[in-house]
Formats: C-alpha cells, structure tokens, sequence
C-alpha cells in the first residue's frame, strides 16, 4: 500500500505510466551527494591533510622531557618521520641515531647526524635495504661500537660494526635466527651484559606485550642464556623498550612504552630495576609521561638520554 493523492489505493491499481518522473538537475545531484557522504569526505580530507607524525626533541634532563622542550631542527620532510633518537658521544661530539620511516613506502631506514646547538647537521642514511629498519641500538663492546637495529620483519636480530664511525658499517652477526625480536637493548651492569628483547611469539606479529631477557656471558655474543622466568613481562602497558638504560642516583632506569586507548606509543614509563639476575627480576615504576589534555601532542614513545640532556620523540 501506498499513499498518493491523500488517498490509499492498491499498488495493483496504480496506473504508473501517468506518473512523471524528473532526471535531477546538477546541484540537486550535488546537494544529494553532499548530504549522504559528507561524513565520508570530511574524514578522507582529514585523514589526507592530518598525517600523524613523529618528530625530535630535546630538553634538559632535569625537565623530565614536558617542560621547556623544543623541536630538533631540520624537521623531517613532508612524506618521512623520524623517530627511535639513540644519542652516543664520540670524540667530544655528540651523534644522534634515528629511524628515517617512509610514509607512503612503510618502511624505515637507519639514519645518522651529528647534534648540534640542538641541530642536526650532515646527515646521512647508514642502514637502507629492502626491508624495514628502525630503533637503532648503538653501544660500545670491547673497544669496537656495534649498533643493532630492529629487524623483526626478517625474523632476525643483526649486529653491525663501525667501521668508519659513524656512517660506514658492516654486518658482525645474526642472533636469534627465525625469531621476530624487536627493540633490542642491551645493558652493562656490574661486569654483567643484559639483553633485553621484545619478543612475538604468535601469528599476529605482536612485540608489544612481552618482555624478554637474555644474559651474554661471552665476548662474542656466541653463548646467550635466556632467564628462567622468560617472559618476566606480559603487559602492553609496560613491556616494551623504548630506548636506552641510564642510571640516576645508583639507580638503573628502564624507559617502556604505554601503549592502551589503542594507540601505539600513547606514553612513556619510567622504571626502576630494583633486582636483576638469571632467576629473578623486579622493576617499579617511579614516574609515567603522558599527553596533557592542553599539549600539543598525542604520544610520546622513546626516550634517550646522557649526563645532560634528554632526546625523544613525540607523535602530533
């Protein structure tokens, strides 16, 4: 039944060839368009104009990073971010290691500059291949600087040697064969090497949850002893590393992600390691960064440090 002429007849009985239909002008086509998918256009308009970003920064160390910050200049170009800051001092300069990501390609490389006045200067691509690079630990071993980047998409950990410190280096070794480990990060304690690992053990590839921790006990990274209790963190709020050690009043800081409100790298905590040994670890945390409600921006994930300064990234 249908209703036309303020009268109700049969749809059986309707003649509809005395119905005249009209084709729609070009503006009544518009506005029809405009009303059923403006929703639609204005959230592919802002997803396309509003490209989340990470980006730089530095602070004083006793700033605790959300006070009188400022951004690393250059800033990365429009279709790159640069991310995962490792700080070492070399010959009295300070270099600065970082994830070169590729927006339109999703891959990252490993990039390095020399940090100055809070600018970085001669920069330069380190580590380029055909598959993805970032959080590019650098550490000295042994009088030699070896720097291991994530590689967990090859199913491998690599280590790498300077050679010509810092833009030429070469493969040393693999570790963790057909294992996807990500954000290695190695820690020097009382004659002691710890490698801390990130570790997916499932299908989806996850390297947020789980904290693993292995001890070296050679000079070569040869033999490698996984701690009793592996993994001595199962929490996405806490497990994953982001960025390196550094101690503050005899005390061992371990940076670690918050990642809840589904999005990655939301905040930052700050954690102590109050026991450290193949049987047991224990870590309390002593200070969470987080997005303001009036800040300007909407993450922060990694954090690097030494005597004086903080480097680390945030999302916008």
């Amino acid at each position: 039944m249908i209703i036309l002429y303020k009268k109700i007849f049969p749809i059986s009985k309707i003649n509809t060839s005395r119905i005249k239909f009209k084709e729609p002008n070009f503006f009544s086509l518009i506005n029809y368009i405009f009303q059923k998918y403006f929703i639609f256009l204005i959230r592919l308009f802002v997803q396309k104009k509003n490209t989340e970003k990470w980006q730089l920064n530095i602070s004083k160390k006793k700033n605790y990073l959300l006070k009188n910050y400022q951004e690393i200049k250059p800033s990365s170009p429009a279709n790159f971010y640069w991310a995962d800051p490792f700080l070492y001092k070399y010959k009295n300069r300070d270099y600065l290691f970082f994830e070169n990501f590729n927006i339109k390609m999703k891959k990252g490389k490993i990039s390095v500059g020399e940090l100055k006045n809070n600018s970085l200067i001669n920069i330069k691509d380190i580590l380029n291949f055909n598959y993805h690079m970032s959080y590019p630990f650098v550490f000295n071993f042994k009088k030699n600087i070896f720097l291991i980047p994530e590689t967990s998409g090859k199913k491998r950990t690599e280590v790498w040697k300077s050679v010509s410190f810092p833009y030429k280096w070469k493969l040393y070794k693999i570790l963790f064969k057909n294992e996807s480990h990500a954000d290695v990060t190695l820690l020097k304690n009382k004659k002691n090497i710890w490698l801390f690992s990130n570790k997916s053990v499932d299908k989806f590839n996850d390297h947020l949850s789980e904290l693993y921790i292995y001890k070296i006990t050679d000079n070569n990274f040869n033999k490698i002893l996984p701690h009793k209790h592996n993994p001595v963190i199962c929490d996405t709020r806490k497990a994953r590393n982001a960025g390196n050690f550094y101690f503050e009043k005899n005390r061992i800081i371990r940076p670690s992600q918050i990642n809840l409100k589904n999005i990655y790298g939301y905040g930052l905590n700050l954690n102590k390691i109050k026991k450290l040994s193949l049987n047991k670890y224990v870590e309390e945390n002593y200070l969470k960064i987080t997005p303001k409600r009036k800040s300007s921006f909407i993450g922060i994930h990694h954090l690097t440090s030494d005597k004086n300064k903080f480097v680390f990234d945030i999302k916008k």
